[in-house]
C-alpha cells in the first residue's frame, strides 16, 4: 500500500514524496512503513501518445482563448513532432493556421512556442475556436496560452 504524501516543483520537475508499506496495510509500522520521492515532468501526469507510421489526432472542443502573446505546448517530441492547427466555430480551417503552416516542434520541453508561417495570433484573441493536433511519434502533455507579462 501507498500513498503520496505532499508534492514539490523543482524547475521542470514534479517531486512526488510518498509513504508506503511493503506488505499490507500497517502489517506493523515500526518496521514495515517506507518512505520514498518519485519525480517526473512538471504537468506530466496524462499523455495523449502517438507512436508508430501513422499520426494521432487531437482536437479540443470549442475554446476562447482571449488575449495572448503566445500558445504553448508541453510536449516530448524529440523523436517525431508535434503540429497544431486552427478551426474555427465551424471546424473550417482559419487561413495561417493550418498543419502545413506550423513550425513542427521537435523537442523534448514545458513550454515550446507554436508558430505559424505568417500568421499573426492577434486575430485568434477572443474568438472561439479549436485547436487541433497532430503528434507522430510524440507525447503531448498539455497546453496553454501565455500572456506578454
Amino acid at each position: 500500500m501507498s500513498w503520496i504524501s505532499s508534492q514539490l516543483i523543482v524547475g521542470d520537475e514534479t517531486f512526488c514524496y510518498y509513504g508506503s508499506f511493503r506488505s499490507g496495510h500497517k502489517v506493523n509500522p515500526a518496521t514495515e512503513r517506507q518512505i520514498g520521492m518519485a519525480r517526473m515532468r512538471r504537468d506530466g501526469y496524462v499523455s495523449r501518445d502517438a507512436f508508430g507510421p501513422d499520426p494521432g489526432w487531437l482536437m479540443t472542443p470549442l475554446i476562447k482563448a482571449g488575449r495572448f502573446a503566445a500558445l504553448t505546448v508541453n510536449a516530448e517530441a524529440s523523436r517525431g513532432d508535434v503540429r497544431v492547427q486552427v478551426r474555427d466555430h465551424r471546424l473550417q480551417v482559419v487561413p495561417g493556421f493550418s498543419f502545413a503552416e506550423c513550425t513542427p516542434l521537435r523537442g523534448d520541453g514545458l513550454q515550446q512556442q507554436v508558430r505559424w508561417s505568417g500568421a499573426n495570433s492577434v486575430k485568434l484573441e477572443g474568438v472561439p475556436l479549436h485547436l487541433e493536433f497532430s503528434v507522430a511519434n510524440a507525447r503531448l502533455y498539455g497546453f496553454e496560452f501565455r500572456s506578454a507579462d
